[in-house]
């Protein structure tokens, strides 16, 4: 983008397109980008926050990482951390993508160092502020001076890193459920790190922290996860060991209608457990554009959606 600025899924397509934004609203705030579509994810989207200022969000996903890096060296040491679960496996998931997007913060905040995002300081008629913020990266990068560095757009690491995310955030949900419904034995450190805890700070991430796009289009990948570790590790597993990872999979203890629904019912649940982390994703999203419509009408004028790529 011309404006030096990281753009968001839409921006990126249409300026791939030689074309403006379809979606841009006159009124100066663009509504969220469409769920419906594969891909478009930005480092600005993965490494900053619509909510949080640079530094409390680095210190928000730094914790995120210690503590999902830290409980996962303490299951494996205890020998807790069997990778024969799916539930681990997930968990394994889960720390690498938080790692990851703690990464990507440290890089926004330390290398990138963005100027103040707009809504945070003043800017009065003309877009004083969002143009002052929205040119000053582009103004470095011309100058070649030791000004804020323009990050990377679109790209096919950030929307791995999205579908990551979503896939470790679904089954997280998936999971904790079935856990809970289905083999909840005994409660421990383990099991609530693994069945609550990880869905939890999740769900807190997505509300209120992260500004990722989750996407519909993702639903069934994060549901095809869940059934390639069924059919391509739980039933070579018990064709291999003569045991299941998990007892209600055993056809053989149940009857062929309890079987199926168990199968049929399970990937049911997949599906609503991911569109209720999409469906939560999307009341943030137009949380945030309500009120940045409120805010524009009052007299300045709104960040766009793009704009908030412009680090918080």
């Amino acid at each position: 983008m011309a404006d030096g600025g990281l753009p968001t899924a839409a921006a990126a397509a249409a300026a791939a397109d030689g074309g403006a934004d379809p979606r841009h609203d006159p009124d100066g705030v663009d509504p969220p980008p469409s769920c419906c579509a594969w891909g478009g994810h930005t480092a600005a989207e993965v490494g900053t926050s619509w909510l949080l200022p640079p530094l409390p969000l680095l210190a928000w996903r730094a914790a995120l990482a210690a503590w999902v890096v830290g409980t996962l060296a303490w299951l494996a040491a205890a020998d807790e951390l069997d990778m024969v679960y799916f539930t681990n496996v997930n968990y394994t998931l889960l720390c690498g993508v938080l790692v990851a997007t703690a990464a990507v913060t440290a890089y926004a905040v330390l290398v990138v160092r963005p100027p103040p995002h707009p809504s945070r300081r003043g800017g009065g008629g003309g877009g004083g502020g969002v143009a002052a913020a929205a040119a000053a990266p582009a103004a470095a990068a011309e100058a070649g001076g030791g000004g804020a560095k323009r990050a990377d757009g679109a790209g096919p690491v950030w929307t791995a890193t999205v579908l990551a995310f979503q896939v470790a955030a679904s089954n997280a949900l998936f999971l904790d459920v079935v856990y809970w419904a289905l083999l909840f034995d005994t409660l421990s450190f383990s099991t609530t790190v693994v069945h609550l805890l990880n869905a939890l700070v999740v769900g807190v991430d997505i509300a209120l922290v992260s500004s990722m796009h989750l996407r519909w289009a993702y639903l069934l990948p994060s549901a095809a996860v869940a059934l390639l570790w069924v059919f391509g590790f739980a039933w070579p597993w018990y064709a291999a060991t003569g045991e299941w990872v998990y007892g209600f999979l055993d056809f053989r203890e149940h009857s062929t209608a309890y079987t199926v629904g168990i199968y049929v019912g399970m990937t049911a649940w997949h599906l609503v457990a991911g569109a209720l982390v999409v469906g939560l994703c999307r009341l943030r999203e137009w949380a945030v554009y309500r009120r940045r419509r409120q805010r524009g009408g009052a007299g300045g004028r709104a960040p766009a959606a793009g704009e908030e790529a412009v680090f918080v």
